[in-house]
């Protein structure tokens, strides 16, 4: 998995209490982040999800029907550049609309691609991702996805990289958040995100490490989906413990609460 085994074990705590129902109307906005595609096809086809990804460039096996899977470049190694321009053009070529530049570079660890100097995060954007643009310039391409952390890491980062990244197609930027369950600090931290870097976001991974993670779902999905600027997000994540149950035979109590529609 591309984050610690500890992040994922708080995302937990809450997961297997039981959920009270929780109607609302479909957006669309809601995502699968996985690492195994046989369960993206557990999250009901009920018009709030419409996207996955597993933060790689190829789902190693088939999604559920119905869902686009969008391609990431993790960073610049080798078993993530090999390949690249192969899997982008399979991808588009079965449906995919949109890419995802690379995860965290403003952190080392934890799933963060460490590219701390926002140069060779631009210089390496521009050899990689930048090209897809003009071969598929129908594709929207996302800003690298920056952490929650302080300066000079997260939005002071992100907000660099676009400066610096003169001539590049950014169509949207991409958060990440990871915090005891404040609903409000969580609202807070996104609209300054939006507010700052002046475009559409997405919010590729999020989770609360305390408090009522149930109840917190419940309500930031509710928010996410009344936000126009919000064109998509994904719980952290589709894995047993957290949204999936301990065989990946189904879905977790915390699992039904982020597919309730």
């Amino acid at each position: 998995m591309l984050k610690s085994a500890l992040l994922l074990s708080l995302a937990g705590l809450s997961t297997f209490t039981t959920a009270a129902p929780f109607k609302r109307g479909a957006s669309g906005k809601r995502g699968v982040a996985f690492n195994d595609a046989s369960v993206t096809k557990l999250f009901p086809t009920n018009g709030q999800f419409s996207w996955c990804y597993n933060w790689e460039a190829t789902p190693k096996g088939g999604v559920a029907d119905g869902l686009e899977y969008v391609p990431m470049l993790h960073s610049t190694e080798d078993v993530f550049t090999s390949g690249w321009d192969a899997f982008v053009d399979e991808a588009v070529g079965n449906g995919a609309k949109h890419l995802l530049s690379f995860n965290e570079p403003d952190q080392c660890g934890g799933g963060g691609t460490c590219m701390n100097d926002v140069g060779t995060a631009v210089a390496a954007h521009k050899q990689w991702v930048q090209p897809m643009a003009e071969k598929h310039p129908n594709v929207k391409i996302g800003a690298p996805a920056v952490t929650n952390g302080g300066a000079p890491m997260g939005l002071a980062y992100l907000k660099s990289f676009l400066q610096q990244c003169d001539g590049c197609k950014i169509d949207f930027a991409v958060a990440h958040w990871y915090s005891p369950g404040d609903v409000q600090g969580f609202k807070d931290y996104l609209n300054k995100f939006h507010d700052e870097v002046n475009m559409p976001v997405w919010v590729t991974e999020f989770a609360p490490t305390s408090g009522d993670i149930e109840g917190f779902v419940k309500e930031v999905t509710a928010w996410m989906d009344g936000q126009d600027w919000i064109e998509r997000y994904a719980y952290h994540m589709a894995a047993p413990g957290v949204l999936v149950d301990g065989g990946s035979t189904g879905l977790s109590a915390l699992g039904n609460v982020y597919a309730s529609a």
